[in-house]
């Protein structure tokens, strides 16, 4: 049975005494936005907070909801919902009760999904199937050796040499323990081509630093996932 098929079943048990909450619950979170699309009539986005629910509410409404029936619970509004602290913990509660979930988001506040297995963390990516599988990274300490398409790591070492001009790579990942740092001459620009920089667990102490030129991402966003 699809979904029309699914409302308009509820819509008949409710009609005979049954179940009689709504199929979808609309959560509305913040109106607040972090981006200021010329198409968007929300006049609200970069005003201050006015009268939002609580997280303690929110949280209350999916138990309600649940209670009454509801089937899929949608996190959206006329902001940005992940601008909201309480949003992750709202979806939460939604599988918490086998609800379908649903999140409706620009996207820049995700950071990056990364896998993880018995040899370390990775940047997440899908294959020809659309399953999830980790993407490898090549250790590459020295980073005058970079290139476009690398992924590239510093497992077991710090990064030594500069980049002296232009240079960009896929992503950048720090995996050392030790101290470690990317260095850029003065006119050098490293672009980050997908916006990802990841700092896996293996980096347990030490200071890791990106210093000097110019840091860029092909995607107009960094993201450093920790």
């Amino acid at each position: 049975m699809d979904e029309v098929e699914r409302i308009a079943a509820r819509i008949v048990e409710r009609d005979r005494g049954g179940v009689r909450g709504p199929f979808t619950l609309e959560l509305y979170p913040t109106l607040a936005c972090n981006l200021s699309c010329r198409f968007c009539d929300t006049t609200l986005r970069h005003a201050r907070p006015v009268g939002e629910l609580p997280a303690a509410r929110m949280l209350a409404l999916v138990d309600e909801a649940a209670a009454l029936g509801v089937e899929q619970v949608m996190v959206l509004g006329g902001g940005e919902p992940l601008l909201a602290p309480h949003a992750v913990e709202v979806m939460r509660r939604v599988k918490h009760h086998g609800l379908r979930g649903m999140l409706t988001t620009n996207g820049t506040l995700l950071g990056y999904l990364t896998v993880s297995d018995a040899t370390g963390v990775y940047f997440a990516g899908k294959n020809a199937t659309n399953n999830l599988i980790k993407v490898a990274s090549t250790t590459k300490t020295d980073i005058s050796t970079w290139s476009t398409v690398d992924n590239v790591d510093n497992a077991g070492g710090a990064f030594t040499g500069t980049i002296a001009g232009p240079s960009s790579i896929n992503t950048l990942t720090f995996a050392s323990a030790s101290d470690s740092t990317v260095t850029l001459g003065s006119a050098a620009t490293l672009d980050i081509l997908s916006g990802g920089v990841l700092i896996t667990s293996a980096v347990s102490a030490g200071t890791h630093t990106i210093t000097g030129g110019r840091l860029s991402s092909s995607i107009a966003d960094l993201i450093f996932t920790h």
